[in-house]
């Protein structure tokens, strides 16, 4: 039986998100499970890069985001890292309540709590807190995020301001060392795990990944029953996390829009997944088969809304 390869991550790196439009905000790995990420993320938007010994000062009460994501920025090589963290103890970097609020009823919601992150592959109706919907705003979301969609998340939290303009050439050049220094790090880490890794990504943001906020407000939307699941239970998630994963890819390959995440509800017990586009027909068009002949959307149903709230809507039973 082969070696089990080494994830290009672990708990307690930090690392560098680079922003659609133009500039990099820093985060900390706090936990990681299989695939799954909980990251804390920090202000101002950079213009490179930075070093280590620039973030190491962060403290868990300065984060800007606390969020669950994907690791495909790590394993694509889009997101640099930085470096470990010095004397990490994820017990300084807790879990916080996460926030829900019924995607039906927008009155009922709920403050989660997760005692161990790997609890996020269950549905725990313990954990569940029913709370206000202003109490469940006041803390993180609890939803998945694919890592192109934290990319948008992200670039709406940090906009820039007016003395952040393009790179002089000084800074390009800072820029390129620092991404450098992050490959080099990458490789460090590979050798010391008798690794052999490919290091010549180049972590640079290219501008034509630049997209305009419009051309993410069209919205597909996937509702199934829980009760579709294999696992009777409904307590291993899986198998949904891995027709997330197949839809993810069509939309990717096709550079068709972003896949946003999922959300999970007990009353009723239904899986609902968002994808964003700047054309709904086209993306619908792409995943319409898949979706289909999942075994999992059955009796389900599908929301293509053309634009942001209160903007039409087309519902299409599955």
């Amino acid at each position: 039986m082969g070696k089990k390869k080494k994830l290009p991550y672990k708990e307690g790196d930090w690392f560098a998100v680079p922003l659609r439009d133009n500039g990099y905000v820093v985060g900390l790995i706090a936990r990681e499970w299989d695939w799954e990420i909980l990251g804390y993320f920090f202000a101002p938007r950079r213009k490179v890069v930075p070093k280590l010994n620039e973030v190491k000062g962060y403290k868990p009460e300065d984060a800007i985001y606390i969020g669950r994501f994907g690791d495909g920025g790590f394993i694509n090589e889009k997101w640099p890292i930085i470096g470990q963290s010095e004397s990490w103890n994820k017990n300084q970097w807790p879990i916080p309540l996460f926030g829900k609020i019924d995607s039906i009823n927008p009155n009922k919601a709920w403050k989660i709590k997760y005692e161990d992150f790997k609890d996020l592959y269950t549905i725990c109706p313990e954990q569940m807190i029913p709370c206000s919907p202003e109490e469940a705003e006041s803390f993180p979301e609890d939803v998945l995020h694919g890592y192109g969609a934290l990319q948008i998340v992200l670039s709406k939290l940090l906009p820039k301001d007016e003395n952040f303009e393009n790179e002089t050439i000084d800074e390009k050049h800072n820029n390129i060392q620092s991404e450098n220094l992050a490959i080099s790090n990458k490789e460090e880490n590979d050798e010391e795990n008798n690794e052999e890794e490919d290091s010549e990504e180049d972590f640079e943001f290219e501008d034509d990944e630049e997209e305009e906020d419009e051309n993410y407000k069209q919205l597909l939307l996937v509702y199934f029953p829980l009760s579709n699941m294999k696992d009777e239970t409904m307590s291993d998630l899986t198998e949904i996390f891995e027709f997330e994963d197949e839809l993810e890819l069509i939309i990717n390959q096709n550079n068709a829009g972003v896949f946003d995440g999922d959300e999970f509800c007990l009353e009723p017990q239904e899986c609902t997944l968002y994808m964003y586009s700047k054309d709904i027909n086209k993306l619908y068009t792409l995943l319409e088969d898949k979706i289909r002949n999942s075994y999992l959307t059955k009796n389900g149903y599908i929301i293509k809304r053309y634009g942001s709230p209160g903007a039409k809507e087309i519902r299409i039973d599955i």
